[in-house]
């Protein structure tokens, strides 16, 4: 059996696992994780001399090795070496996006790494719009994140609840938003609107009250304000994304619409008024 020795994406734990599986499962947090394989490169490249072409095959085969083998920082630095070879190699560019996955953290993908993935799919799709493994490769690396992100996220909720109640805290609310953002990435990196869709429902259906009232009278919650975030234009830009989702929202029974209210006491005063009206006629 191959062991491929990996960095968990979610618990940052050090597993040893089958190399030769595409999916595997954290012993320390039970996350379960896609193992992207590299992408085929075509070995031989037009115009290179024997030196050059020796040169090449050697970069491409530490890269696959040093992936093979779940050591992304040298297959990533490899991969850098044969792209100053073959700049416009498509599934270099892949395996390049795939290095970089593997050696962010769910921290920092927000920020540099975040445009260093999407930024080398992109190369790979400009050099081949029609190659076979790209969708692949994006949509791997898209339900990875998506998997750490919904870790996170049911980590984040379940630190909240203490004694059967939610206790919010500025970085809980903080943290939460993050994995919204990650949804976004996901979704950037490969368009499936499943993860909007998820953004969608965490943000109004979930744990996290972060609009208050309904329709025009939607405003941002105190959590929301806390942290300066718009959850009101968040929920908007999510609804033009995907207007299928603007749904009436379910009321529960024991709450009513200000709307509601107002024809209830509407009736309570003419029911008041015709018993005046009744009183003052028995009199006479």
């Amino acid at each position: 059996m191959k062991l491929t020795t990996l960095k968990c994406p979610a618990c940052a734990s050090i597993l040893n696992i089958d190399g030769e599986k595409t999916i595997f499962k954290c012993e320390y947090c039970q996350n379960t994780i896609n193992l992207i394989k590299p992408v085929s490169e075509n070995k031989i490249i037009d115009g290179l001399n024997e030196m050059e072409q020796k040169k090449y095959q050697n970069y491409i085969s530490i890269m696959y090795q040093s992936m093979n083998a779940g050591n992304y920082q040298e297959a990533y630095n490899y991969c850098n070496k044969a792209l100053e070879v073959n700049p416009h190699s498509s599934s270099l560019w892949e395996n390049k996006a795939i290095c970089s996955f593997w050696l962010s953290s769910f921290s920092n993908l927000t920020d540099d790494k975040a445009l260093e993935i999407i930024t080398y799919l992109n190369a790979s799709k400009q050099y081949d719009e029609n190659s076979p493994t790209y969708e692949q490769t994006a949509k791997s690396i898209a339900e990875n994140l998506f998997l750490v992100t919904k870790y996170k996220y049911n980590k984040i909720q379940k630190s909240l609840l203490s004694n059967g109640t939610y206790a919010y805290n500025i970085q809980s609310l903080r943290d939460a938003v993050y994995c919204y953002d990650m949804l976004e990435l996901c979704y950037q990196i490969y368009p499936d609107n499943i993860y909007l869709k998820k953004e969608y429902e965490a943000l109004t259906k979930g744990t996290f009250h972060w609009i208050q009232g309904q329709g025009k009278n939607s405003r941002n919650s105190y959590q929301a304000n806390s942290i300066g975030f718009n959850a009101v234009s968040k929920k908007d830009y999510l609804l033009l994304k995907l207007p299928e989702l603007n749904i009436v929202p379910y009321i529960p029974q024991n709450q009513t619409t200000n709307k509601e209210k107002i024809i209830i006491s509407i009736v309570i005063v003419i029911l008041i008024l015709l018993l005046l009206i009744i009183g003052l006629l028995s009199k006479k």
